[in-house]
């Protein structure tokens, strides 16, 4: 999702249109993308590879740079090194932490963001006037509609093998498990987010701030969802694009020689 401050893509707007607005926002003297690419580029990595893809195939790895997959991936890289090289993330994009780029967003110096929707509390805690700030779709090209995003959901429960074989420990443990995965209880901590529960509560949004209620209409609007094929690597495996995101964008290392180095790394 791209939380935006200034100018607010619809539903309908192209790839092409959001470069526009970014040369608009960048000529405006604000800063289009906050982004740190030395320190969480993978939100960027997901959505510029999508954009070549679609929901059916993005969960897909490549064998091999040159295949249709891994073609998907260069010409994804090749795209962050674009607005890169356009200047639309801010100028220390390469050495800055994230927390840092999200505080020019917050500040109104920066107009989109990417990231989870645990990030609404955050930015509700960090700004002055939350009615400033929505939620939109990430603008899509090719064969990947705006309304088609990335997503998921994580999150369980352990009982101990030591709990799991004392008798009078047992019960307790999977009676505390049965309740803190109920209806009930994951709606109450899912919140604004989505769940995977079919009989799920309805929020009450009457508490809601605009960003949150902007949230609920930004997910029920979905056309399609794709996991993160990043999810698919190993962390190490992950390292020749995560890590080293400043030699792709600034030319040093090749996007196809990135692509190829983390299928190798992959398959060790």
């Amino acid at each position: 999702m791209i939380f935006s401050a200034h100018l607010r893509p619809t539903e309908e707007t192209t790839w092409d249109e959001f470069l526009e607005d970014c040369a608009k926002i960048q000529a405006a003297g604000y800063t289009p993308i906050a982004a740190s690419l030395q320190e969480i580029p993978h939100y960027w990595f997901e959505y510029a590879i999508y954009n070549f893809q679609d929901p059916a195939t993005h969960n897909t790895l490549p064998e091999s740079a040159d295949d249709e997959y891994g073609k998907a991936w260069v010409d994804g890289l090749n795209d962050i090194k674009a607005l890169y090289e356009a200047g639309y993330f801010p100028e220390n994009t390469l050495t800055s932490t994230d927390a840092e780029t999200f505080q020019l967003f917050t500040s109104d110096k920066a107009a989109f963001l990417i990231d989870g929707s645990w990030k609404i509390g955050g930015i509700a805690e960090a700004v002055d006037d939350i009615e400033n700030f929505t939620v939109v779709h990430i603008p899509g090209k090719g064969n990947r509609k705006t309304t088609d995003e990335i997503g998921g959901l994580s999150m369980g429960y352990y009982v101990t093998r030591k709990a799991w074989e004392d008798a009078e420990k047992k019960d307790a443990a999977v009676s505390f498990v049965s309740y803190m995965t109920s209806d009930d209880v994951v709606s109450r901590f899912a919140g604004v987010s989505a769940t995977a529960l079919k009989n799920g509560a309805e929020p009450d949004t009457s508490e809601f701030n605009s960003l949150q209620v902007d949230a609920l209409s930004y997910t029920a609007s979905f056309t399609g969802i794709s996991p993160a094929v990043q999810d698919n690597l190993s962390a190490a495996a992950r390292e020749p694009i995560f890590n080293d995101m400043a030699s792709i964008v600034n030319g040093d290392v090749a996007a196809e020689d990135a692509v190829a180095a983390v299928l190798e790394a992959n398959a060790e």
